[in-house]
């Protein structure tokens, strides 16, 4: 069932997608990067700090992900529908939150349009440990559509910040090596240790490090 959004995708990208064929600036030539040009990429600061977000970001997605579920059913001692309705919610903010949030940065700027995201990323996980919202659950649904924007976040700062941080030749790779960072860190990493912290603390610190995630 999963697999079935990207396979949908994927028929639409190779249905609709077509490659530039009368653009002069497709056409135009760029000279092979060169050790230098990758030098480069990898002493620039703003790549850097993409890069550090990315872990940061990841960090956050995958332990809220993956752990609120089993706070909501194991420790608020919630029906598994009523998880499933809480992070359907929270995929649903994602998607709304992070697309406003995207647009706004072209007026605002992408650092106060991260950091907006940033500060409202903080407060899903701590919603998620509030059981008093449980009695409330359209409420709870709510605050986690609005304070969810996980997919603004990477667009903003995993692909439109990291490439504008290099020159356009340069671009992919600095796009990929910012993904490369965030999924060592934040998606291999940071679930392995927070899966020891639960285990000798409780499911609660998968939450809490989400929350520093964010804050990071």
């Amino acid at each position: 069932v999963a697999a079935v959004p990207a396979l949908i995708g994927a028929a639409c990208i190779w249905a609709f997608v077509r490659e530039p064929k009368n653009d002069r600036e497709a056409h135009h030539h760029h000279h092979a990067p060169n050790a230098q040009d990758f030098r480069n990429i990898l002493l620039a600061p703003n790549l850097w700090l993409c890069a550090i977000a990315a872990a940061a970001f990841m960090s956050w997605l995958y332990l809220l992900n993956g752990f609120a579920p089993l706070y909501i059913t194991e420790v608020a001692h919630q029906k598994p529908t009523t998880a499933g309705f809480v992070m359907g919610a929270s995929g649903m903010g994602s998607v709304l939150v992070g697309f406003i949030m995207v647009g706004l940065s072209e007026r605002i700027g992408r650092k106060t349009a991260a950091m907006v995201m940033a500060a409202l990323a903080v407060a899903a996980p701590l919603l998620i440990m509030n059981h008093a919202l449980y009695e409330h659950l359209w409420l709870l649904a709510g605050l986690q559509v609005l304070t969810n924007c996980g997919l603004g976040i990477s667009t903003l700062l995993l692909v439109i910040a990291a490439a504008e941080s290099v020159p356009r030749s340069m671009a992919a790779t600095a796009i990929g090596l910012t993904s490369m960072f965030g999924e060592i860190f934040g998606a291999t990493l940071m679930p392995a240790l927070a899966g020891e912290m639960a285990a000798r603390h409780g499911l609660q610190m998968p939450l809490m490090m989400a929350s520093g995630s964010a804050l990071v």
